[in-house]
């Protein structure tokens, strides 16, 4: 079903309005009424903690007292200028640390309806005059950033973004907003150089945003620099070393790699370097990139790996069950031993799923060990009284 703004244009679903503070996804659609239901935008601000609050109550005194249809007129009346400028009025607030203060919890949500009513008139913009505010250094990233949101829904159906991607070449543009285009504009072959520019000179969410569309469209490119990346991981931000291991991960799972490229030696070192990061990694973030890229792998040595881990909490197995099923369900199904009988058994004791069901029945009889057996007929009996149906949207 199509999302429709309040004049009845259709905005892209994945453009979504969220403001993250204190590490909490403020959904603020929802809390204005004006904004009619499902209107969304792309716009991900990240937020210095708190918000200074008399620079709040001086800022937003005047729009905080009146009620939302007075409000969402003096929005609606507005110039283009006089929206952006007050957008960034407002932004340059929200940029101002306050480490003691947390009055802007409240006080964010006044972004939405001139961020929302500049986004419904992006076709009166020219393309020039949004490139040049981009550029402009006396504008707030946040600005920026927006303009890179409605540069992007305005070209959403085009395949070129030539202009924008101009932007990545200029020292003045703050790496926050170059992260902001790569993640917005396309980008095809003709842009690998590009890319791989912006990953060698940054070790942060750029070079995360930039290494991850590398990957879209290069794979072995993204898997080179990926692998230099992670052999060299004492060098390297965890930032960049979680893109990397992401990249890799989505190098060894495709299925259109030859027999030579796909050389499972290479799955197996990397599946060790990921087990070290967990084992070792005080970033929890850090090492749940590691776990995530493991089970993305898919293959029987990868899920195999992660259930037979004692630094994977089970609620991480449990994922990476629902995510692999159909790898377990082809365990059962391709004359297993009985140590992978037992591997599927661990895995079905955590998430007992309806799909292994008759798998697991047929390979009881070849079972030697009574205990496995025994074991087997348990688990049997858990699916049938507890078993969900397999996850099919792992399926692609």
């Amino acid at each position: 079903m199509d999302v429709l703004n309040k004049k009845g244009n259709r905005m892209p679903r994945n453009f979504i309005l969220v403001i993250l503070h204190k590490g909490v996804i403020y959904n603020m659609v929802k809390r204005k009424k004006f904004l009619l239901a499902g209107i969304s935008i792309c716009l991900t601000l990240i937020l210095s903690v708190g918000v200074a609050a008399a620079n709040w109550d001086n800022i937003l005194q005047k729009y905080l007292a009146k009620d939302e249809v007075a409000l969402q007129n003096d929005v609606e009346n507005m110039s283009n200028e006089q929206l952006i400028d007050e957008i960034d009025t407002l932004a340059a607030t929200v940029d101002q640390p306050a480490l003691n203060s947390s009055s802007g919890k409240s006080n964010i949500n006044i972004l939405i309806p001139f961020v929302s009513e500049l986004f419904q008139r992006k076709d009166e913009l020219k393309d020039v005059d949004i490139l040049s505010i981009i550029a402009d250094n006396s504008k707030t990233d946040i600005t920026h950033e927006s303009l890179v949101d409605l540069y992007a829904l305005k070209h959403e159906a085009s395949k070129d973004g030539t202009e924008i991607k101009q932007l990545l070449l200029q020292d003045e543009i703050s790496t926050r907003v170059k992260s902001r285009i790569v993640s917005t504009a396309n980008f095809t072959i003709e842009d690998v150089e590009l890319l791989k520019e912006l990953i060698q000179k940054d070790d942060g969410i750029l070079a995360f945003n930039s290494l991850k569309r590398l990957s879209r469209i290069d794979g072995a490119e993204s898997y080179r620099l990926s692998e230099s990346i992670l052999s060299n991981i004492e060098n390297e931000s965890n930032t960049t070393i979680s893109a990397a291991l992401k990249a890799t991960a989505n190098y060894l799972k495709d299925s259109n790699q030859s027999a030579i490229q796909k050389n499972t030696n290479l799955e197996a070192d990397f599946i060790n370097v990921s087990l070290k990061i967990i084992n070792t990694s005080n970033d929890p973030i850090l090492k749940d990139s590691a776990f995530f890229a493991i089970s993305e792998i898919g293959s029987q040595n990868a899920i195999t790996q992660i259930i037979e881990s004692d630094s994977v909490e089970n609620q991480l197995k449990t994922y990476a069950i629902d995510q692999n099923f159909l790898t377990l369900k082809e365990m059962l199904t391709s004359n297993p031993t009985e140590d992978e009988i037992r591997t599927v058994l661990t895995a079905l004791e955590l998430l007992p799923i309806v799909d292994l069901l008759d798998p697991l029945k047929n390979v009881i009889s070849n079972i030697s060990d009574p205990d496995l057996k025994q074991r087997s007929e348990e688990v049997i009996l858990l699916i049938k009284n507890e078993g969900i149906n397999g996850n099919y949207k792992w399926v692609k």
